[in-house]
């Protein structure tokens, strides 16, 4: 996020766009970045398996479960 942020500042910069749209293309990033953050805590999805059951399915030798 922070090196996303450098980059369009640079380029902002380097365009010559005036202070306030580079000001308010951060401020927008980061009401974006609450906006997603938000959405994902309120998200009503829910997973059938635990991380238990499912931790590294494609190899036997490594599973964390007991469960065969």
């Amino acid at each position: 996020m922070a090196a996303s942020l450098a980059v369009i500042y640079m380029i902002s910069v380097l365009i010559e766009l005036p202070f306030k749209w580079i000001l308010s293309l951060c401020l927008s990033s980061i009401v974006a970045l609450f906006w997603m953050v938000i959405r994902l805590l309120k998200d009503q999805y829910s997973a059938d398996k635990t991380f238990d059951e499912c931790f590294y399915q494609d190899r036997e030798d490594i599973r964390r479960s007991l469960k065969k």
